[in-house]
């Protein structure tokens, strides 16, 4: 759980889950956004919000390249999902990140 407070009072504060996986396969945007909640705040509260990631959620769609003879081609879409480490903020959004989190994918 984490916990937000909202700068201005009385308002519904969007609380987001941004991950960036620090290896891989292939690179991944340096911070991609996992969910969203919506809740309300009263001035000078505090809320703890949870977030549940599923290894579906780590992972990724890429295209799959057969090589041969120094030619490649798409053969088609896989699902992957790395064994890796990444870095979770909850934050109202991408611009006010908060101090990370470090999860890993085994």
């Amino acid at each position: 759980p984490f916990t937000h407070s909202p700068i201005h009072p009385f308002t519904h504060s969007p609380i987001h889950p941004f991950i960036r996986q620090l290896s891989g396969e292939l690179a991944r945007p340096v911070c991609e956004l996992k969910g969203f909640q919506k809740i309300f705040i009263p001035a000078g509260e505090t809320r703890t919000v949870s977030f549940t990631l599923t290894p579906e959620q780590l992972g990724y769609w890429h295209e799959s390249y057969e090589i041969s003879n120094l030619q490649s081609s798409i053969s088609n879409l896989q699902f992957s999902t790395d064994t890796a480490s990444f870095r979770l903020w909850i934050a109202p959004d991408s611009r006010c990140l908060t101090t990370p989190v470090e999860i890993s994918l085994k």
